[in-house]
């Protein structure tokens, strides 16, 4: 039980003077001055906050005009002030016919619970003073509870929209448009399905934190996009990636990016699955979902810290060109497609009725391909004429490194069906000189291929030649190794 003078909140309102039991206490005084101006504001017939420093805010522009303004300015928000950490702000202040867009600009380090960008005409422009977002900055808008993205667009140039430590949402409808800056990230949010715009050239950003991805996303990186993940992630949402136009996955600094059962990524075109582009360091990728490379172009796959395919690897057009670590998992499959567009097939010139391939569906340019026990799946768009011989080299292992391990149930020179006809597997092929001896790549060849050690003895007897085995020979000048 407290033994101090208590004060009324009447005595404080009405009396002309600090009342002297409360001349010297610090609470009475606090009181005095917030009811001195609250209840002349309830004489006006004017609202009070519910608590201190919790307003919401709506966005007003600068005279009226819905043109551009900047966020940090006073009178461009209703009420008078600039949104502050607990407080909400709304962009709803034009609704048509004033069917113009409208840009808050924001330069400067700011924090908001919630952000509401809920006009079909409403642009928020972080980190520029100009609505084409020219000269950016570097900033960090952060947002403790939600970015809610109904209506109209926020536009990253340049900095960090981030979550507080517990995270925060985005919500879809309006689009989060990515711009070309490397300083761009993306922290400790949740991003609804449909919000991230990679429509801009070179766009690109990194997720940091626990930044996840919605169920059912689908994003689309066409244009030199690149999407970063700064920190240890497994992707566990059903997602889709589409790569095209030089656009590429990357794992940052020393983390792991494993890519779930539900996610799948489609490569059309040239485009990239690797490590470095925010953060350098010894980053790693695993899949457990679905790879296709299709139409055309080259899939390079290189994060530094190697790529285990636990999942399927799909190549129907196109090549996929390896320059770090591939390791397969045992219940992983390799699914492959044979046409015009990732293999070339010519006769060969000193055998009409043979057949070979002019090009390889995987390149090996560094690192160690590990085949693990995988499944493989081939077939064919193309009929094999039952009169001609054919070699498919399916590996072109360029680097001087031992292909490890075999495919499922398929030891050197066992058989395999293909469009009807039988093909024997070797692993000890050699791409440069079209033999299906004498190197360290693989073939399908539909004349038996011979054992190592059964070929090394000939070779030491009959032909006195040693040290051929999954040596690498050079690389003829006009071969089209890819």
């Amino acid at each position: 039980m407290s033994l101090l003078p208590r004060c009324s909140a009447a005595s404080l309102a009405s009396a002309p003077s600090v009342p002297t039991a409360c001349a010297s206490r610090p609470a009475c005084w606090m009181m005095r001055a917030v009811l001195g101006v609250a209840l002349p504001l309830a004489v006006l017939g004017l609202s009070t906050p519910t608590a201190l420093g919790q307003v919401s805010y709506t966005w007003a522009a600068p005279g009226g005009v819905p043109n551009i303004g900047a966020y940090e300015v006073n009178t461009n928000w209703s009420p008078n002030g600039v949104p502050g950490v607990n407080d909400t702000a709304q962009t709803n202040g034009f609704p048509a016919p004033r069917e113009t867009p409208y840009y808050i600009t924001l330069t400067s380090n700011r924090l908001i619970t919630t952000l509401n960008v809920n006009n079909a005409y409403s642009n928020f422009v972080h980190g520029s003073a100009s609505a084409d977002g020219s000269n950016p900055v570097n900033v960090t808008y952060t947002v403790s509870n939600a970015l809610n993205l109904t209506a109209g667009n926020y536009h990253l140039y340049r900095g960090t929209l981030a979550g507080d430590a517990d995270g925060a949402s985005i919500t879809g409808g309006g689009h989060l448009i990515l711009y070309n800056n490397s300083d761009n990230r993306i922290h400790n949010m949740s991003i609804a399905a449909g919000t991230l715009d990679f429509s801009a050239p070179g766009a690109q950003v990194a997720f940091t934190g626990s930044t996840t991805l919605a169920n059912t996303t689908s994003l689309t990186l066409d244009n030199n996009n690149r999407l970063g993940f700064q920190q240890t992630t497994t992707l566990s949402n059903t997602l889709t990636f589409d790569l095209s136009g030089s656009s590429i996955l990357s794992v940052e600094g020393t983390n792991t990016l494993t890519f779930g059962s539900n996610v799948t990524i489609n490569s059309t075109a040239n485009s990239r699955l690797g490590s470095g582009l925010f953060v350098s360091g010894t980053g790693a990728m695993v899949n457990q979902g679905t790879i296709n490379k299709s139409t055309g172009g080259t899939l390079t796959i290189n994060p530094t810290g190697g790529f285990s395919n636990q999942g399927t690897l799909k190549i129907d057009g196109g090549n996929v060109s390896v320059g770090s670590n591939l390791t397969f998992g045992s219940s992983s499959t390799f699914n492959l497609t044979l046409n015009g567009s990732t293999i070339g097939t010519q006769a060969d010139p000193n055998d009409s009725n043979l057949i070979v391939t002019t090009s390889s569906p995987v390149t090996i340019t560094n690192g160690q391909l590990d085949l693990g026990n995988a499944n493989l799946v081939v077939s064919t768009t193309f009929t094999l004429d039952s009169n001609k011989d054919y070699r498919f080299f399916i590996v072109n292992n360029q680097t001087n490194n031992s292909i490890l391990g075999t495919f499922n149930g398929l030891p050197n020179t066992s058989s395999i069906t293909i469009g009807g006809r039988t093909f024997y597997i070797g692993y000890f092929a050699n791409f440069a000189t079209q033999d299906v001896i004498g190197g360290n790549d693989v073939v399908l060849s539909t004349t038996p291929v011979p054992e190592p050690l059964h070929v090394l003895g000939l070779a030491a007897v009959g032909l006195g030649t040693v040290g051929w085995l999954r040596r690498r020979k050079p690389q003829p000048a006009n071969s089209l190794a890819v």
